[in-house]
C-alpha cells in the first residue's frame, strides 16, 4: 500500500482499498512510522491524499514527530498542504520533537509558495526548542526569497521581534545585516513612503520610519546583560555594511541623532580643545624668545620674562587655562582608559592627546617659574604643532569635510609602511655617498648624508652644487664612481621608487574612499553609542524620533543650517531617486512588453497545435481514455493560494497520453488486418 502512495498511483490505491477487510491498515506505519497518508503528502499527490483523507485516514506522527503537513511543507506542495489544512486547521501549530512547526521547515528549505500559505493561513509564529524561529531557519540557511516574502507580509513586525534574549540566537534584524544584506536593504526601502504630490510641489514630502533601526528604549533594561544602543548600525559597522550605512534611511536615522545630541556633544568637545590651543597659540606669539651669537659662536636663548603683578591680564588668563586644560586633558584621558581597557590604546589619537598634553604641560610650567632654559620653549613648539594637527581629527565627523581628513589619515599610513619597507636602499645610497664624496659638508657625517639622500629622493638634487662644480673643480676624489652611483640613485629614487610610492598610495582611491567613508560613519555612530550609553532615560526618550517627514521644495534658513552641518543635500537625493524610479519603470515596461509578445507567440503556437491534433483525433477516431492512466499529476505548488481553483481546474490529464496510446493500437491491427 505505501508504494502505491509514494508513487501516486491512484486507480492501484482505489483497488487495494476497496479489496482492504481491515481499515487498521490505512493508518499502520513503517518502520519509521510512516504511514500512507505521510507518504503521499510528501511526495504531493493530492488526488492520493484526498483519497485516503476521504476513506478515513488519521492525522499521525511519524518518528520524529512529523505530521503529515511537515512532510508536505519540507517539500513545499502547496497543493497538499491546502488539502490538509482544509481538512484539519490544527495541524497548523502542531510541532515535532525538536518544537519545529510546518512553518520552520518550509523555511529552512526555502519554498516561499509554502511560507506565504501558512502565514496566510495565520500560522501562530513560535521559537523551537533551541530558540529559532521560521526567520532564522531561513536566514541561517541563506532563503533570500523567503525573507523576503516575509518582509513583504503582514507578519513581518511580529517575525523581526521574534527571538528570546540571552540565547545563542540573535536578533533577526543583526543576522540579517551579517549574512544576507540584500534583505536588510529591503527592508529599508519599505521604510521609505512617499507622498501622492507632484515632485515639485511645495507639499510633496518622503517619510522616513526608523522602526527597524532603533532598539525600543525600553530594552535599555539589557544592559545588564551586554545590550549596547545602536544595535542594527553597530552590526553595518562591524560587518562593513557601507551600502547599508550610505542607505536614506540610514542616513537620515543618523542625521536625526547628531543633530539632536550629537552635534551639541561634539560642539562642545571642540570648544573645550580650543579653549586650551587658542591660549597656546597666543603664548607662543607673544612669548618668543630672542637669540644672541657670542664670540666663540655659542648660541644664547633669552626667555621673555614672565611676572603675573606686571603683566597683562589675558597673558596671565592664557597661561591658566593652558594649565587648567591641559591637566583636565590627562584627567579624561586617565577616565577613557579604565573605561576602554585595551581598545583606548588602538586608537591613535589617544597617543597624540597624551602628545599634546604632556609637550603643553613641559612648557608651561618652567616658563611660569621663569625657569633658566631653552628646552621649554622646544616643548611648546611641539605642543603648538601637535594641537592644530589634533584640531583636524575633531572635523573627521563632519560629513562634508571629515572624509578627506580620513582619507588624509589612511594614505599617510599607507606612505609611512612604503616608506620603512625600503628604507634600506635609501640608508644603501647614503653609505656610498658618505664614503665617496669626502670633501662635501652635505655628505660629512652618516646622519647629514642619510638626510640629504632622503631630501634628493623626493626631487631636491642639488646637482650643480654637489655633484657638477665639485667635478669641474676636481674635488671628487672618485669621480667616474660617484657619477655611477648618482644615476643609479637617480633611476632607482626619483623615478622608481617616488612613483611607487605615489602609485600604493593613492593608485586604488576609489578603495581608500570606501574604508574612509566608513571610517568616518563607525567614528560618528560610535559617538552616538556612547552618548546613549550615558545619557538618561528620559533625555534619549525625548529626543529619539521614529520617523523623520521631510519637504524637499521648501527652502529656509534651517534647511541651509541642518544641511552644513549633515552635509545631506535633500534636493539632490530626491532628484535622484525619481530618475531611479523613472529608469526602473522604464526597464520594468520594456521587459513586460517583451514577455507580452512572447506570450502572444506562444499562445498561438499552442492554439495551432491544439488544432492539429483536434483533427489528428478525428480522422483516427480516436476516443478519450484518460481514465486508464494511473499515475501522479500533480506538480510542485509556486503560487499563491488564491491560484489554487485555477490549478485544479486546469489540470487534466495530457492529451499526449491517449493519443500515444491510439497509435499503437492502430499499428497492432494492421498486421492482423493484413
Amino acid at each position: 500500500m505505501n508504494s502505491e502512495e509514494m508513487y501516486g498511483r491512484i486507480n492501484t490505491c482505489h483497488r487495494l482499498l476497496e479489496t482492504m477487510t481491515d481499515s487498521r491498515l490505512l493508518n499502520e506505519g513503517d518502520e519509521r512510522g510512516l504511514t500512507p497518508l505521510h507518504l503521499a503528502s510528501k511526495e504531493g499527490h493530492t488526488k492520493v491524499v484526498e483519497l485516503l483523507l476521504r476513506r478515513g485516514a488519521l492525522f499521525h506522527s511519524d518518528y520524529k514527530g512529523w505530521t503529515c503537513l511537515h512532510h508536505a511543507a519540507n517539500a513545499g506542495y502547496t497543493l497538499t498542504m491546502d488539502i490538509l489544512l482544509s481538512t484539519n486547521p490544527k495541524l497548523l501549530d502542531k510541532v515535532d520533537e525538536d518544537g519545529n512547526t510546518a512553518l520552520h521547515l518550509a523555511a529552512r528549505e526555502g519554498h516561499v509558495a509554502a511560507v506565504k500559505l501558512l502565514l496566510s493561513r495565520g500560522a501562530t509564529l513560535v521559537l523551537n526548542k533551541s530558540y529559532t524561529s521560521f526567520l532564522h531557519e531561513a536566514l541561517q540557511n541563506g532563503r533570500k526569497d523567503v525573507v523576503n516574502a516575509v518582509i513583504d507580509s503582514d507578519q513581518c513586525s511580529e517575525a523581526l521581534t521574534l527571538f528570546e534574549p540571552d540565547t545563542p540566537q540573535r536578533c533577526p534584524i543583526v543576522d540579517m545585516i551579517e549574512l544576507l544584506p540584500d534583505t536588510y536593504k529591503h527592508l529599508l526601502d519599505s521604510c521609505v513612503r512617499e507622498s501622492d504630490d507632484d515632485h515639485n510641489s511645495a507639499d510633496y514630502h518622503i517619510e522616513y520610519s526608523f522602526r527597524w533601526l532603533q532598539t525600543p528604549l525600553e530594552k535599555k533594561l539589557w544592559e545588564k546583560n551586554g545590550y549596547r544602543p545602536l544595535a542594527a548600525v553597530n552590526a553595518m559597522v562591524y560587518y562593513n555594511r557601507l551600502e547599508l550605512l550610505n542607505h536614506p534611511v540610514c542616513k537620515k536615522y543618523l542625521a536625526m541623532k547628531w543633530l539632536a545630541y550629537g552635534s551639541k556633544a561634539h560642539f562642545l568637545n571642540i570648544l573645550l580643545y580650543l579653549l586650551g590651543l587658542i591660549p597656546l597659540t597666543y603664548l607662543i606669539v607673544s612669548l618668543r624668545p630672542s637669540m644672541s651669537t657670542n664670540g666663540t659662536g655659542d648660541h644664547n636663548i633669552t626667555m621673555v620674562k614672565v611676572s603675573f603683578q606686571e603683566q597683562s591680564l589675558l597673558l596671565s588668563f592664557c597661561m591658566m587655562m593652558v594649565l587648567v586644560m591641559n591637566i583636565y586633558a590627562i584627567i579624561k584621558e586617565l577616565v577613557q582608559i579604565s573605561q576602554q581597557r585595551l581598545k583606548y590604546f588602538k586608537d591613535y589619537s589617544n597617543q597624540m592627546d597624551w602628545s599634546v598634553a604632556i609637550f603643553s604641560l613641559t612648557f608651561i610650567i618652567p616658563v611660569m617659574l621663569n625657569v633658566n632654559s631653552s628646552f621649554q620653549w622646544q616643548a611648546g613648539a611641539m605642543a603648538v604643532l601637535q594641537s592644530w594637527v589634533g584640531l583636524l581629527m575633531y572635523l573627521q565627523r563632519f560629513e562634508s569635510v571629515g572624509i578627506y581628513v580620513v582619507m588624509l589619515s589612511e594614505i599617510m599610513k599607507t606612505l609611512f609602511r612604503v616608506v620603512l619597507l625600503f628604507f634600506f636602499l635609501i640608508l644603501a645610497f647614503s653609505l656610498a655617498f658618505h664614503a665617496l664624496m669626502l670633501n662635501q659638508k652635505e655628505f660629512q657625517s652618516l646622519p647629514l648624508s642619510v638626510m640629504q639622500t632622503f631630501v634628493m629622493m623626493v626631487g631636491e638634487l642639488n646637482y650643480q652644487n654637489n655633484f657638477l662644480d665639485p667635478y669641474l673643480k676636481d674635488e671628487l676624489p672618485f669621480g667616474l664612481l660617484t657619477y655611477f652611483v648618482f644615476v643609479n640613485f637617480i633611476i632607482v629614487m626619483p623615478i622608481l621608487l617616488v612613483n611607487l610610492m605615489i602609485g600604493l598610495a593613492v593608485g586604488d582611491i576609489a578603495e581608500v574612499q570606501r574604508n574612509a567613508s566608513l571610517k568616518r560613519i563607525a567614528m560618528q555612530i560610535e559617538l552616538h553609542t556612547a552618548l546613549e550609553e550615558r545619557l538618561p532615560y528620559w533625555f534619549v526618550k525625548q529626543v529619539d524620533k521614529n520617523s523623520v517627514v521631510v519637504y524637499p521644495n521648501r527652502k529656509c534658513s534651517k534647511h541651509h543650517i541642518s544641511q552644513l552641518i549633515t552635509g545631506i543635500d535633500e534636493t539632490d537625493e530626491v532628484w535622484s531617486r525619481v530618475q531611479a524610479k523613472s529608469q526602473q519603470c522604464s526597464k520594468l515596461q520594456n521587459e513586460l512588453q517583451k514577455q507580452k509578445y512572447r506570450l502572444k507567440e506562444m499562445s498561438g503556437m499552442l492554439e495551432k497545435q491544439h488544432c492539429l491534433l483536434k483533427l489528428i483525433m478525428q480522422k483516427m477516431e480516436i476516443s478519450s481514455e484518460a481514465d486508464e492512466y494511473d499515475g501522479p499529476v500533480n506538480l510542485r505548488g509556486s503560487t499563491w493560494l488564491s491560484l489554487r481553483k485555477t490549478s485544479r481546474a486546469g489540470r487534466t490529464v495530457s492529451r499526449w497520453v491517449p493519443l500515444m496510446k491510439a497509435i499503437e493500437q492502430k499499428k497492432k491491427k494492421r498486421p492482423e488486418d493484413k
